[in-house]
């Protein structure tokens, strides 16, 4: 097995199942939806720290056919992001969950028989791209019947980062 830390990213994503207002939610979404209407850009960091703690990014595997002959996890075939950040908000089109913008690292446990020279070309053969493994979601226990994971979104980029 070969760790290495693959960086991950998504652009302007938001909920698969939105809630109807703020009363379901932490009291951080509604504080951040009023900075962001007072003025979301002199507020951003105000908004980042009341926010990113509800977020977390997976390197979920089992997106990619055939995973196995790529990832040598040990047992559920994931990994949580060690490093997550929250780099745009917009409550625009998407209330009371804000689109946004994250970006991650992952430490993943590749099999000693990968190519990194070739892995994108080998991962495009079987139909798929490592950015099919980059996942974000809402962690919010009071929404329990959401599904808080991106819906739509706008890209995903995954990169292999050298060590």
């Amino acid at each position: 097995m070969i760790e290495r830390t693959v960086y991950g990213n998504m652009e302007w994503w938001d909920v698969a199942e939105q809630p109807d207002d703020f009363e379901s939610l932490p009291s951080e979404f509604k504080e951040a939806f009023d900075l962001w209407k007072e003025d979301g850009e002199k507020n951003f960091e105000k908004i980042v720290s009341l926010l990113e703690g509800f977020l977390a990014g997976h390197f979920v595997a089992e997106n990619i056919y055939d995973f196995e002959e790529f990832f040598e996890f040990e047992s559920f075939p994931e990994a949580e992001s060690y490093e997550l950040q929250l780099v745009g908000v917009s409550f625009e089109d998407a209330t009371p969950i804000p689109k946004v913008k994250t970006q991650a690292r992952f430490r993943v446990p590749f099999s000693d028989d990968v190519n990194f020279e070739s892995l994108e070309e080998d991962l495009e053969a079987k139909g798929s791209r490592l950015c099919d493994c980059i996942s974000f979601r809402w962690i919010l226990d009071e929404l329990d019947d959401y599904d808080t994971s991106f819906g739509d979104n706008l890209g995903t980029e995954a990169l292999l980062l050298e060590d």
